[in-house]
């Protein structure tokens, strides 16, 4: 049920892997900073290049001197804030020429704010180690799931230490049942427990050496309040039993539609939408289809913006 057209799908998952890494001496003297300590205080051993780079940060693997275990050791990129910031500027800039000019029917500066705060958040090492805390006490005990253990005693604003996970990522690999494992996991997140992780693409999960489906970066994470969850209970319920007309009033509970949205104009894109693709398969819905035929708004007043 993807947005973007799959061509442009490969080329942007080439950002999750092909990002040029910055300079280990500048990495290794971050760490130094952050923890006040030399890197030979704390590592018996580190990578002396990373073995892994992203727009935010690379990672190193490490052993702690402390406990002789493998870590994998995040430093943030430097002046990435700065960067950032000023994408954000020019991204509200242009969202704000295209309302005017009518090209858009939804508030995208407000969406670009969401998004915005929520990156900022996860600049900070500290909150992306409290939310694998968080998120290991909660789906860390679920069959064939792994969620590395955190070092928050470690970890600081710029520097995230973090258990060593081995594996495969999942685009290298095909295991159907570790998707069954990761649909699982992820309605208990969205329905049962409400704390979900809204950045789950491939480069983000693992396949580890003895089969489990490992969760590795916590810095984007969203809540989901429990009358969303019952919401969101119903309306799987109403598409199951194909009852449009009630789906529906949970696409205005939801805040997809407005209160003032016809009925009878919904239940009939809804139809049109839903009632072929229920028989074929979750893949062919098309969300553009949807999206077009409802102009659900993109700045629901209810969902988090990490789930639209």
């Amino acid at each position: 049920m993807d947005v973007i057209p799959p061509a442009y799908l490969d080329e942007l998952s080439l950002l999750q892997d092909r990002i040029a890494p910055f300079s280990t001496e500048v990495a290794f003297n971050i760490i130094e900073t952050e923890l006040g300590l030399t890197l030979d205080m704390i590592f018996s051993e580190i990578s002396p290049e990373p073995v892994a780079a992203a727009s935010l940060g690379q990672v190193y693997q490490a052993r702690l001197r402390s406990n002789r275990k493998v870590v994998a050791v995040k430093v943030q990129r430097p002046g990435v804030q700065a960067a950032i910031s000023l994408d954000i500027y020019i991204l509200r800039f242009l969202a704000g020429v295209a309302r005017k000019a009518g090209k858009l029917n939804t508030d995208l500066q407000a969406v670009i704010d969401e998004w915005a705060s929520s990156l900022f958040r996860e600049m900070d090492y500290r909150a992306e180690a409290r939310n694998g805390l968080k998120f290991r006490e909660l789906y860390g005990k679920f069959r064939d799931v792994l969620v590395p253990e955190m070092y928050l005693e470690q970890t600081r604003r710029r520097v995230l230490i973090m258990e060593w996970v081995e594996g495969e990522k999942l685009s290298e690999v095909r295991d159907q049942y570790l998707v069954e494992v990761g649909v699982y996991c992820s309605l208990s997140q969205l329905l049962e427990y409400g704390f979900y992780h809204a950045d789950p693409h491939p480069g983000n999960l693992l396949r580890t050496v003895d089969g489990k489906l490992a969760y590795l970066d916590f810095g984007m994470m969203g809540e989901f309040r429990q009358e969303l969850r019952d919401g969101f209970i119903e309306a799987c319920l109403h598409l199951v039993n194909r009852d449009f007309d009630g789906l529906a009033k949970d696409f205005v509970t939801l805040g997809l539609l407005p209160p003032t949205a016809q009925k009878d104009e919904v239940t009939n894109a809804l139809t049109g939408v839903f009632q072929n693709a229920v028989d074929r398969g979750v893949q062919n819905i098309s969300f553009g289809d949807l999206s077009g035929n409802l102009g659900i708004n993109s700045s629901s007043r209810y969902l988090p913006t990490s789930l639209l």
